[in-house]
C-alpha cells in the first residue's frame, strides 16, 4: 500500500474523506451536512478524473485505476438520478460505496499514467468503456438495495 503525495492524491483522498463524512452524516440523520459532503466529494472526484484527462491527454478509461476513479464520480449522479427516479433513498450506502470504490485508487493501484495503445484509440472507446462504468456503479448499487 502505497499513499500518493501528489495533487492529485490528496484529490481522490478528499473524495474519500468526503465521502465518509457523508455516510456519516446519513447515519446521524444530518441530511443538509451529509448532502453537502456528498457533493463535496464528487465534486473532488471530479477534479481528479479531470486532471488525469489533462495528464494523459485522453479519456481516463484506460485502466484500472482510470476506471475506479471514473466510478467514484459517478456514484453520486447516479445516487441522485436513482433518488429522483426510482425513490431508493439509501444515500448512506452509496456515500460508503464512493469510499470503497476510490480505496483502490488511493492506495493499490499505480497512478503511473501509460500512452493509450492504438488498438484503444478508436471513436468507440469512450462510449463503450462509459457504457460499462455506468453499468458497474449500478449493478452494484442494485446489489445493494436487493439485500435491504
Amino acid at each position: 500500500m502505497a499513499i500518493k503525495y501528489s495533487i492529485f492524491g490528496m484529490l481522490v483522498y478528499l473524495a474519500m474523506l468526503a465521502y465518509l463524512a457523508a455516510f456519516a452524516g446519513f447515519l446521524l440523520r444530518a441530511k443538509r451536512a451529509a448532502r453537502v459532503a456528498f457533493g463535496l466529494g464528487f465534486l473532488a472526484a471530479l477534479a481528479g478524473v479531470i486532471l488525469r484527462t489533462a495528464q494523459t491527454h485522453h479519456a481516463p478509461l484506460q485502466n484500472l485505476f482510470e476506471v475506479l476513479l471514473a466510478m467514484g464520480a459517478a456514484v453520486v449522479p447516479l445516487s441522485l438520478l436513482c433518488r429522483r427516479l426510482l425513490g431508493a433513498r439509501d444515500e448512506a450506502a452509496d456515500a460508503l460505496l464512493g469510499v470503497f470504490i476510490l480505496f483502490p485508487v488511493g492506495f493499490v493501484l499505480s497512478a503511473q499514467p501509460r500512452l493509450l495503445p492504438p488498438a484503444l484509440q478508436h471513436w468507440l472507446f469512450i462510449p463503450h468503456v462509459s457504457a460499462y462504468v455506468l453499468a458497474d456503479v449500478i449493478l452494484i448499487k442494485a446489489g445493494i438495495q436487493a439485500g435491504r
